[in-house]
C-alpha cells in the first residue's frame, strides 16, 4: 500500500449487545475523512493517535467494514465511504423504531428505503417463522418478490439457522446455480430453489443476500436483501450491516411477541373476571329464592310461648346474615365492572347524615355516642351517589360493630382546595399493624379473637377500597390496637 494511503477497519459496534466494536486504522486518519465522519454523527470520540501512528475511532452501526483512502485522491471514495456509514446507521435506527411501536410491521414497511440505501439493494423482504405468538403483522411486509413455495420454507429456516449459530449471512446469485444441489435438502427442493431463483431472475433480481434474524439462541426468522446482475456482488460491510440489521429485527420480535402475550393474559383476566361476575350474579339469584321462601315462613310462624326458645329468632338472623353476604357479593362485582364511574357534583354531608341515621337504632342498643361534624359549607364532591352510600354505610356500620358498649362513633367531613375528605373515627377495638396489610383484602377478617366474636363475610373493606379507587379517590386507615380507628376517604372536589 502507498504511504499515503491507508485502512479504517471497524471491527465492533458499540450499538450492539454483542459487544463494543472500535475502528482501528494503519495509518493516520486523514483529517478531511475524520471531519466527514464527525458530521456524519457516526463517531462517537475524536480519533486518538496509536503509537504506529495510527488512529481509534468508535463507529456505531458497522462490523467488519474495511475503508481504504488515499490522502492524494480527490476524496470522492471517503466521502461515499462516510454517507455508507451514515446510511446504515439510519437504516438500524428506523429498525430499532419498530421495537416500541404498536404495529411494528407498518414502521418497518415505512422504513424499507433506508434499509434499501444501507445496503445498495432494489427490494428487501422479511419473515418471521411461524409460531412467533404476536408477529403475524412481520410475516409478510409488502414486497414484489416472487413468494416462496411452502415445500421450500424448511430448507431456508435449516440454512438461517445454521448461519445464525455461526454469526454469518448467505448470498446466492443466478450464475451460479451449480450451489443449489448442494443447498437443497432433496430433488424437489433442489427444482424449487433453482426455479425460484430464477423467477427472481426474470424480474431483475439476480443477487441475493439473507440474514437471520434472531436474539439470543433463537434463530427467529430471515432478512434478506436483492438486486440486479449489473451490481457488484455482496461487500463485507454490506454483509455485516444485514446482519446487525437481523439482530435488531431480533429485537423488533422479541417486543411483538411481548406485547401478544400482554394482551392475550389481559383478554384472559377480563374473560375470567366476566365469568366470575355472571357466576356470582346466578349463584346470587338461586340463593336468594329460598331466603325468600323462609322469610316468608317465618313471617307465619306463631310467636313461642313465654319461656320456649325463639328459634324463628335465630333462624330470621341467619337469614338476614345470608341476605347480607350475597348483597355484598353483588356489590363487589359491580365494584369490579370496567365501566367508568359516574363523575356526579354529590352532596357529602347529606350521605354522611344518612349513614349515621341508619346506624342509630344499633348505636343506641350499645348506648354509644354518635357524633356528625359537617359544616353548614361542606362542597360538593364528585361521585357516585350509590357507590358513596355503600362507602360511608360499610365504614360507620363497621365503627358502630367494633365499638364496644359505651364507646364513641364520630363522622366528619373536611375539605380543601382539591378534595373532600370524610372521616370515620371510633373508641373501638383497633386494628393491628399486621392486620393493617391485609384489611382491604377480599374475605379476610382478622387475627383478633373480639373482631371476629362478630360476623362478617370479609366483603366490606374490599368494597370501600373498590369504589373509592373507581371514583378517582382513595381510602386510608390509621389504627391501634385497643384504642380505635380512624378511616378517611378522599374524593375529588366537584
Amino acid at each position: 500500500m502507498d504511504a499515503g494511503a491507508g485502512v479504517l477497519l471497524v471491527v465492533e459496534d458499540p450499538d450492539d449487545p454483542r459487544g463494543a466494536r472500535v475502528a482501528v486504522s494503519r495509518g493516520a486518519v486523514p483529517a478531511g475523512l475524520r471531519e466527514r465522519l464527525l458530521d456524519a454523527a457516526v463517531v462517537r470520540r475524536v480519533p486518538a493517535d496509536l503509537p504506529d501512528g495510527g488512529s481509534v475511532v468508535e463507529v456505531p452501526g458497522l462490523a467488519a467494514y474495511a475503508l481504504l483512502w488515499a490522502e492524494d485522491s480527490a476524496g470522492a471514495d471517503d466521502r461515499g465511504a462516510a454517507e455508507q456509514v451514515r446510511q446504515a446507521t439510519a437504516a438500524r435506527a428506523a429498525v430499532r423504531a419498530a421495537v416500541a411501536a404498536e404495529d411494528p410491521g407498518a414502521v418497518l414497511a415505512a422504513s424499507e428505503s433506508e434499509l434499501l440505501r444501507a445496503l445498495g439493494a432494489s427490494a428487501v423482504k422479511t419473515r418471521i417463522y411461524e409460531g412467533v405468538p404476536g408477529t403475524d403483522a412481520l410475516h409478510a411486509i409488502p414486497s414484489r418478490l416472487p413468494p416462496v413455495p411452502d415445500a421450500l420454507q424448511p430448507t431456508f429456516r435449516r440454512i438461517m439457522e445454521a448461519c445464525w449459530r455461526t454469526q454469518e449471512t448467505w448470498s446466492l446469485a443466478a450464475d451460479d446455480l451449480d450451489r443449489v444441489e448442494e443447498l437443497a435438502d432433496d430433488r424437489y427442493a433442489h427444482l424449487l430453489l433453482g426455479g425460484w431463483i430464477v423467477d427472481l431472475a426474470r424480474i431483475g433480481l439476480s443477487r441475493a443476500l439473507l440474514a437471520p434474524v434472531g436474539a439470543g439462541e433463537t434463530c427467529l426468522g430471515v432478512f434478506g436483501v436483492f438486486r440486479g446482475a449489473e451490481d457488484p456482488p455482496w461487500s463485507d460491510a454490506e454483509r455485516a450491516t444485514a446482519l446487525d440489521l437481523g439482530h435488531d429485527l431480533g429485537q423488533v420480535v422479541l417486543a411483538a411477541r411481548a406485547r401478544h402475550l400482554e394482551r392475550r393474559a389481559a383478554d384472559e383476566l377480563r374473560r375470567l373476571e366476566q365469568y366470575r361476575g355472571r357466576m356470582i350474579t346466578t349463584l346470587a339469584h338461586e340463593l336468594r329464592t329460598p331466603l325468600t321462601t323462609i322469610s316468608a315462613a317465618l313471617d307465619l310462624m306463631p310467636e313461642p310461648a313465654e319461656g320456649d326458645l325463639d328459634a324463628a329468632a335465630y333462624i330470621r338472623r341467619g337469614v338476614d346474615l345470608m341476605g347480607s353476604t350475597i348483597d355484598n357479593l353483588l356489590v363487589v362485582t359491580q365494584a369490579q365492572s370496567p365501566r367508568a364511574a359516574v363523575s356526579t357534583p354529590c352532596d357529602v354531608a347529606t350521605a354522611a347524615r344518612w349513614a349515621v341515621e341508619a346506624v342509630a337504632v344499633t348505636a343506641a342498643a350499645k348506648s354509644i355516642a354518635l357524633g356528625l361534624d359537617v359544616p353548614d359549607d361542606a362542597p360538593l364532591a364528585l361521585a357516585d351517589p350509590t357507590d358513596l352510600g355503600h362507602v360511608l354505610s360499610n365504614l360507620v356500620g363497621n365503627a358502630v360493630k367494633y365499638t364496644p358498649h359505651g364507646g364513641t362513633v364520630r363522622v366528619a367531613v373536611v375539605a380543601d382546595a382539591d378534595h373532600v375528605r370524610i372521616e370515620v373515627h371510633d373508641t373501638g377495638i383497633g386494628i393491628s399493624d399486621t392486620d393493617q396489610r391485609h384489611l382491604f383484602t377480599e374475605f379476610f377478617r382478622s387475627t383478633n379473637p373480639a373482631a371476629l366474636e362478630q360476623s362478617g363475610s370479609g366483603l366490606g373493606l374490599t368494597i370501600v377500597r373498590r369504589l373509592v379507587e373507581r371514583l378517582g379517590g382513595r381510602v386510608e386507615v390509621a389504627s391501634e390496637l385497643g384504642r380505635g380507628s380512624c378511616f378517611s376517604v378522599e374524593l375529588p372536589r366537584a
